[in-house]
């Protein structure tokens, strides 16, 4: 049974670059507060990105660009051989065997070399600036169609020929035996570095995207991504968004994700809730919480026989945090018991309990408990 989702290689290194607190390559204050392991995974991931998805016309054409010489010392530091000698080989065509960290230079050096390999030139700013004066003005005489014209006809040319450019050092990219992700996380976990806390703007918006979904309904997400939102080190808002779509638009996450792991986040969710007694617009208080764990350890027990493997592993789950919890806890999840047990299925599935020294105890107490409230338990329904 799949209870979660494993986050690969991949998803691990774009976890802790998500976390980094900087928001683009623009934010020098940001990336000078990075310690170096961290401006490796900044740097090296945004090189990946770029190239991946346009070559290294647009990783220099880019902001990321601006930092080429530390890009190029971040994949020498993780042993990327290969793709360190890749940008080592296009550095060497900007003069002084490096771009300018200055955008608009960069810019300068790579239209320079175009001229030099007799490819299109980009479309000149000053047509396009007068272009939309004139549509500004509302002027489409005949000077503006024919600018048009023109800019169309330059823009043209110059999409088509841009990638020719690097074309061969792209393809020697593309060609490469060694795995960034791989070296990236090696190194990481070499340096001994530790990956921050989420930032509250990014949860927010992670979030508020989330729940988005609910209200689209053309609109769908990739399940690989619910292994970044649904991990043990996502913030709690994060889990609790992901598990309102889990719950009412599992059909919006693509591929559609099996039903136990649908059930298994909402156990963990549940327990997480209880043991931090946080409270919040859309995150329920561990009362709240053991009070929901109690009507969804119901809920199951009306579904069996097709709930039985996940009523098994909120037993176990739950046993597991009862162990681990203080004594706040631990009344919490008494209080869920006293309630579930109310189901005569439920408390047979937690009968194992009374083989388990540390947790017999529990079994016991909430057993006298249920006793003692006799029949009104019945009449007691947590909503």
């Amino acid at each position: 049974m799949k209870w979660s989702l494993e986050r690969t290689i991949e998803q691990e290194v774009e976890h802790i670059f998500l976390t980094l607190p900087i928001e683009s390559a623009l934010d020098e204050a940001g990336y000078g507060a990075l310690d170096e392991s961290e401006r490796h995974i900044w740097d090296v991931v945004r090189f990946q990105t770029e190239i991946e998805n346009g070559g290294l016309h647009q990783f220099f054409g880019n902001s990321s660009g601006n930092h080429t010489g530390q890009t190029l010392d971040a994949l020498r530091a993780i042993s990327a051989v290969e793709s360190s000698a890749v940008l080592e080989k296009a550095c060497m065509l900007f003069p002084g065997g490096m771009p300018s960290s200055d955008w608009e230079q960069r810019d300068q050096q790579m239209q320079s070399m175009r001229d030099a390999q007799n490819l299109p030139a980009a479309p000149d700013a000053g047509t396009v600036e007068k272009i939309g004066r004139l549509w500004a003005d509302g002027t489409l005489d005949a000077e503006a169609e024919e600018l048009m014209k023109e800019l169309r006809e330059v823009f043209e040319g110059f999409s088509a020929s841009r990638d020719r450019q690097f074309d061969a050092l792209d393809q020697e990219f593309y060609d490469r035996h060694e795995d960034l992700n791989d070296l990236l996380l090696a190194a990481w976990r070499r340096s001994g570095a530790k990956k921050r806390p989420w930032q509250p703007e990014r949860t927010r918006y992670i979030a508020d995207y989330l729940r988005s979904l609910l209200n689209r309904p053309n609109d769908h997400h990739p399940l690989r991504q619910f292994a970044h939102w649904t991990a043990d080190d996502a913030d709690l808002e994060v889990w609790a968004a992901a598990c309102e779509v889990l719950n009412r638009a599992r059909e919006r996450i693509v591929p559609e994700p099996e039903i136990e792991f649908q059930w298994g986040f909402t156990v963990r969710y549940l327990l997480r809730c209880v043991c931090e007694d946080r409270s919040g617009d859309e995150v329920p208080n561990g009362d709240e919480a053991a009070v929901r764990l109690a009507e969804w350890l119901k809920d199951r027990a009306a579904e069996l026989p097709r709930t039985a493997s996940a009523l098994t592993y909120a037993v176990r789950r739950i046993g597991e945090a009862y162990l681990a919890g203080e004594d706040a806890v631990r009344v919490r999840f008494n209080s869920t018991l006293k309630h579930a047990f109310e189901t005569e299925a439920i408390r047979l599935r937690f009968a194992v309990w009374r083989e388990q020294p540390q947790l017999s105890e529990a079994w016991k107490a909430v057993m006298e408990m249920d006793a003692q409230a006799g029949d009104s338990a019945d009449s007691t329904r947590w909503t």
